[in-house]
């Protein structure tokens, strides 16, 4: 970064420099800094798409994403004729809920490329958002897109079934996925297989190193120690993600540390330590909806149940479940949610609304290999 800004000073028009300092200043969350670089490049009319479609990305985190749907339309405005503005137009509008626009813009792109043998992640989060599952399934297979396959899997509660897929992008000879082992850990997790979640996440640190599948494979790596019994080294390894954030100029991986203390502290049965630590997590995210918002979100609810405020814990549930594009990758917590949204209702005595949660929970999972006991469970209350 300061390599870059000496750059600037020799040379303000140095536009590729300009750009590629706010892309990294952006990947640390510091949007105000990333977006005057790249209203400066949009004021000159620079003609990459990239410089547009990163803007419009900074604005959605920064809360503002009608301003990126403004910063997108401008770029097909001076660009008809190139596809990939359309693209970044139909992110634009999945994140602020505008599915049917978005899909008009997707297919404007492919009238424009036809045969382009590119996957369309988001042509398949509509599909996902709408819930029409084999559309989503069609998308993947049509690409041979196994991860995406896999998320689909995961809302039917098919967890071996996604296994299997996300190990197909996990061996791949030409570029092995850390990201796919990250993924197999949290499922691996959720099916109680916790050694084998604890192998996984571990690669996923080992390939990933220096990019973000690093640090969710330490905060995996951790959270499987601890479920194991194995909190000393569970803790080792908070310590070295909390180390590596030491050089870090961001609060992003702060944020991740406080994070993992929370759940760490939940699986100790310490609610009121896990529910001061995550909110302090939650502090420290930026204003947009985000994954990371429902993710630290879906443990706090989990927190507040354990520690017995029910109120709280059924309001950050509910966030989840009602909850848009934030939600598309997290399957397991989001199916999850209604479950525990019904179990509170219950203990309230709101039948009708508990029931109704129920039935959202076992209409997804009814068939899978997740939760038998939830779902036996729920499948008697339900009759």
């Amino acid at each position: 970064i300061e390599a870059c800004r000496r750059i600037l000073e020799l040379n303000p028009e140095d536009r590729p420099v300009r750009h590629w300092l706010a892309r990294r200043l952006a990947r640390l969350e510091r949007l105000d800094e990333a977006i005057e670089h790249w209203e400066w490049l949009r004021e000159r009319k620079h003609p990459g798409v990239m410089v547009y479609g990163s803007l419009a990305s900074a604005y959605a985190l920064r809360g503002q994403p009608e301003k990126s749907v403004e910063v997108s339309q401008e770029y097909i405005e001076r660009f008809p004729d190139r596809p990939a503005g359309y693209r970044w137009l139909a992110l634009a509008l999945i994140w602020v809920g505008k599915l049917d626009e978005a899909l008009d813009a997707i297919l404007k792109e492919e009238a424009l490329s036809p045969g382009n043998p590119r996957f369309h992640w988001e042509r398949w989060r509509i599909a996902i958002l709408r819930e029409e599952w084999e559309e989503a399934d069609a998308a993947s297979r049509e690409k041979e897109a196994w991860r995406p396959l896999a998320f689909v899997r995961l809302y039917h509660g098919e967890s071996e079934r996604a296994l299997e897929l996300l190990g197909r992008d996990e061996n791949a000879e030409e570029d092995p996925s850390a990201v796919a082992r990250n993924e197999a850990a949290l499922v691996l997790l959720a099916r109680g297989e916790l050694a084998p979640a604890l192998e996984k996440a571990r690669a996923a640190h080992n390939i990933g190193h220096g990019r973000s599948p690093e640090w969710e494979g330490i905060f995996l790596e951790s959270l499987a120690l601890a479920t194991l019994g194995r909190m000393e080294e569970a803790r080792q390894a908070a310590e070295k993600l909390l180390a590596r954030t030491a050089s870090m100029p961001t609060e992003k991986e702060k944020r991740r540390h406080h994070h993992l203390l929370g759940d760490l502290a939940l699986i100790e049965g310490d609610a009121g330590t896990a529910v001061r630590e995550l909110e302090k997590a939650f502090s420290m995210l930026l204003p947009g909806h985000s994954e990371h918002r429902v993710l630290i979100g879906y443990s706090l609810a989990s927190a507040y149940l354990a520690s017995g405020d029910h109120d709280k814990a059924a309001q950050w549930f509910q966030e989840f479940a009602d909850s848009g594009y934030e939600h598309v990758f997290f399957p397991i917590r989001y199916v999850r949610s209604f479950y525990f949204l019904g179990k509170i209702h219950e203990e309230r005595g709101d039948m009708d609304q508990a029931r109704e949660y129920y039935q959202r929970f076992f209409d997804y999972w009814k068939n899978g290999d997740l939760d038998h006991e939830r779902i036996e469970e729920v499948r008697s209350k339900l009759s």
